[in-house]
């Protein structure tokens, strides 16, 4: 079941503090912190960009499916630079990602795969 979020893209509206809206004023969420500190306004940009990833997300994995290479597990050599990433596993890791992103579940209870903290 897939939840429908605000449409993007996403921006920063300030009325006396910090709130995230989509294109047309509507509010996704309101942030607690101070503008010029660079946590807070790191987690502001990642927030704006939300849409914007996920649908880059989305297009990624639709390529890497359609060019046969989701399941591969030993890596792989393009031109002169050899990749040791198994796709398989980084597959795994993006389809948690949309997962958490677009169903009405709670996050918190979609277990974490493998490897979501690597590079």
């Amino acid at each position: 079941m897939s939840a429908a979020h605000t449409p993007g893209p996403w921006r920063e509206y300030s009325f006396g503090g910090r709130q995230i809206g989509g294109p047309e004023g509507d509010a996704v969420c309101s942030m607690w912190g101070s503008v010029g500190n660079p946590e807070d306004d790191a987690n502001a940009r990642l927030i704006v960009a939300a849409p914007d990833l996920l649908n880059a997300l989305e297009g990624l994995v639709a390529i890497i499916q359609k060019a046969g290479l989701s399941q591969l597990a030993r890596g792989v050599e393009l031109g002169q630079t050899s990749w040791a990433v198994k796709a398989s596993d980084r597959m795994e890791v993006a389809h948690w990602a949309i997962a958490k992103a677009t169903t009405a579940v709670d996050p918190n209870s979609v277990g974490t795969p493998q490897g979501v903290n690597q590079k």
